[in-house]
């Protein structure tokens, strides 16, 4: 491998880290302006170790990613992000907390890939 070889792999891994910070910070602005109002999970918890925001973070990067499905989604995020989303729960925990999420982004004919 040479050097530019290894220059593409640093900007690729810096590409996506940034792209990945955009959009978490992207949903923490539309967050607080109320996108809560519509995307919030209905949960007596008020205090959650894994946030909304995090939630609808990793599901719109998966989306970015090409990952068509929830399951897809969390996958990727098991697999590339265990250190920046430490609290991400089991998949089967996870489904229920995108399926809003999906259901307002997501056409009606691809809901329902969880």
């Amino acid at each position: 491998m040479d050097d530019s070889d290894g220059d593409d792999s640093s900007r690729d891994d810096a590409d996506w880290r940034n792209t990945l910070i955009r959009v978490y910070l992207f949903v923490c602005r539309r967050w607080s302006d109320g996108l809560c109002a519509v995307a919030q999970r209905q949960s007596n918890n008020s205090d959650p170790d894994f946030t909304d925001e995090e939630v609808l973070t990793i599901y719109l990067f998966g989306l970015i990613r090409k990952r068509e499905t929830i399951k897809e989604i969390h996958e990727y995020a098991e697999d590339h992000f265990p250190e920046w989303f430490p609290d991400l729960p089991s998949y089967w925990w996870v489904c229920p907390a995108f399926k809003p999420v999906e259901r307002r982004v997501c056409p009606a004919d691809r809901s329902g890939h969880c």
